[in-house]
């Protein structure tokens, strides 16, 4: 059935389809394809796509015959992306080699309000604590933990000065773990600043345990723009992403509780992690201390 899918609205046949989780994919003449679930609004995909058209930086979205980014198919929606960037392990210079964004007007994409996203994070979270509270007994004791940790890098992120910071194509979340398939993929895209994903992959380094001091420190000093935007690597480095990304499976997607324990039971190593960071930063520019982190 999905290869009359593609057929009908794309024109395009292909011999054989393999399916993954959320996309199917397949080739034709030798040029790959991924039909996947829409994760992002159509305005989005819009401007996700006409972006594109400038930077070349990432996989396009192909319009189907209607001229829409949108195909439907049984009840849910797809996008067709066309893989030309190059399938391998993601590396450090996939980060920093980003595009700095001097013009544009696509404020659907801005995630630089970092303080008010994780403020609206931390008040649905404490929505659905109280309906499923004593439900999962792991994030019940650890909840209290990482939610101060927000609040103190929502303090951090408003004692920043942003003031003429350049804003670059980034990523909702990297994963250091997974190629080079989900960093070019188009619907992982937003404009933000750069410490958003030096953050973001030094923090899926952590958790995979693949991180290096020396390489950290080779990467903070290759970071475009002022001051500021060591500061907010640093800040954002103490929004616990990881620990809610997993709280978000297992209360949405059903995943099973203790998965989350494999970060709890890293909050030491992981504040030496931020400590040490904090020290690196702290050599090159005067940074505010956190006194909980440098104790």
């Amino acid at each position: 059935m999905i290869r009359k899918v593609i057929q009908y609205y794309y024109n395009l046949y292909p011999e054989q389809i393999d399916r993954e989780i959320d996309r199917y994919i397949f080739k034709v003449n030798n040029d790959l394809y991924h039909f996947e679930v829409q994760k992002r609004t159509e305005e989005e995909l819009i401007l996700i796509n006409e972006l594109n058209k400038n930077v070349n930086l990432y996989n396009p979205i192909i319009m189907n015959k209607f001229k829409k980014l949108i195909s439907s198919y049984g009840n849910r929606n797809y996008i067709l992306i066309k893989v030309i960037k190059p399938i391998r392990n993601l590396k450090m210079e996939d980060i920093l080699t980003t595009v700095r964004l001097y013009n544009h007007n696509n404020s659907l994409l801005l995630r630089n309000q970092w303080s008010k996203l994780w403020e609206k994070k931390i008040d649905n979270i404490e929505y659905q604590q109280g309906h499923i509270i004593h439900k999962f007994p792991l994030i019940d004791q650890s909840l209290g933990y990482y939610i101060g940790m927000s609040e103190s890098a929502i303090a951090y992120f408003e004692s920043i000065d942003k003031k003429n910071l350049g804003y670059y194509i980034s990523h909702v979340r990297i994963n250091s773990k997974k190629s080079t398939i989900d960093f070019f993929n188009p619907q992982n895209i937003v404009i933000d600043f750069i410490a958003r994903d030096v953050a973001e992959y030094l923090k899926s380094l952590f958790l995979y345990k693949e991180y290096n001091y020396n390489e950290i420190a080779k990467m903070l000093e290759q970071i475009p723009g002022n001051d500021s935007e060591l500061r907010l690597v640093f800040c954002r480095l103490n929004y616990p992403s990881l620990y809610f990304d997993m709280y978000e499976e297992i209360i949405g997607e059903n995943k099973e509780e203790y998965k989350i324990e494999q970060i709890i039971k890293r909050n030491e190593e992981y504040r030496e992690f931020l400590k040490n960071i904090f020290y690196m930063i702290n050599r090159k520019i005067n940074i505010k201390n956190i006194e909980w982190i440098t104790k």
